[in-house]
């Protein structure tokens, strides 16, 4: 069983939307491009000194460039997204702030079982059937494994004709070392899909990658959204891996469950009915304020 990680973009409700936990586009700084070839294998200087690199490059243009953010910019998420500047992202947020990139990539090994592993195999596109599914090995960020594979971000595998975690022979993520293969920008490296029961080096695979981080210094645009303290609307939360079916997502607010009502084919958006909201303290000193009777309908006119 496959566990995806489930990405908010939006809630609605009635006629009012908000972007869910967005801040404003300016806040997303790019930090680094990664191309092909060996720039930003994981052996680079680039990820831990204070040099740019190629920074006149054009964002849009596939090249391996440093900017002066990824030196500079303090964020608790970042993003990695493959073969266009905003195409399929895989997004990923700390339990702490980083004051940069570089204090990011020069902390030494560090190891974090919530990286979107699914995600990551999803937008590298790597061929379904190629590569043996197993849980990930040392995920994170600089890690080094037994093996000799290493990622800047990302994990090691074992090659598809391995048992799950006998051994690591590849890695698959960005700034990248493995087995039987060059250092690498971003991909995965030769054994990780050779092929349904194999483990015989193949070319290792690049994809292009450009690496943003949100910037926790500018504004953020985050509203607050009210469904009526009666409870009892339909709230739209959109985004993606939310579940095929009503029974695949359990949803709450404010601590609160808000019972699925349905969810679409595509895993991209639920509808839940909006749990009442109390605060005690009001609820004791204005009884006359919360009636029997729920009023969230009316107060949607």
């Amino acid at each position: 069983l496959l566990w995806g990680v489930a990405a908010l973009d939006e809630v609605e409700t009635g006629t009012a939307s908000i972007l869910f936990n967005s801040a404003s586009q300016d806040a997303w700084v790019l930090a680094m491009k990664v191309a092909g070839g060996p720039t930003l294998g994981f052996s680079s200087p680039l990820w831990s000194n204070s040099e740019v690199w190629n920074a006149q490059s054009p964002t849009a243009e596939i090249a391996n460039a440093k900017y002066e953010a990824f030196n500079s910019v303090p964020f608790r998420r970042i993003k990695f997204c493959i073969s266009t500047p905003l195409g399929s992202c895989v997004e990923h947020e700390f339990d702490q702030e980083w004051s940069s990139g570089r204090a990011l990539f020069s902390a030494g090994e560090i190891q974090d079982t919530s990286v979107n592993y699914l995600g990551i195999l999803q937008t590298f596109a790597a061929p379904v059937g190629s590569y043996r599914e197993c849980p990930m090995m040392q995920p994170g960020f600089n890690i080094e494994c037994p093996g000799g594979n290493k990622a800047r971000f990302g994990f090691c595998a074992g090659c598809p004709s391995r048992t799950c975690g006998a051994e690591d022979d590849a890695a698959v993520g960005i700034g990248l070392a493995g087995e039987s293969s060059p250092e690498m920008g971003a991909g995965w490296t030769s054994l990780f899909a050779s092929g349904a029961g194999t483990c015989s080096p193949v070319t290792a695979t690049y994809r292009n990658v450009w690496i943003w981080v949100e910037n926790t210094s500018a504004a953020s645009t985050t509203q607050n959204l009210s469904a009526g303290f009666g409870g009892g609307l339909p709230l739209t939360l959109r985004g993606s891996n939310l579940g095929l079916e009503a029974g695949h997502m359990q949803v709450s607010v404010c601590g609160e469950p808000c019972p699925v009502l349905s969810a679409d084919a595509n895993a991209s958006s639920v509808v839940c009915e909006s749990p009442v909201r109390r605060n005690p303290s009001m609820a004791a000193a204005l009884p006359q304020a919360y009636p029997s009777a729920d009023l969230a309908p009316a107060a949607a006119q």
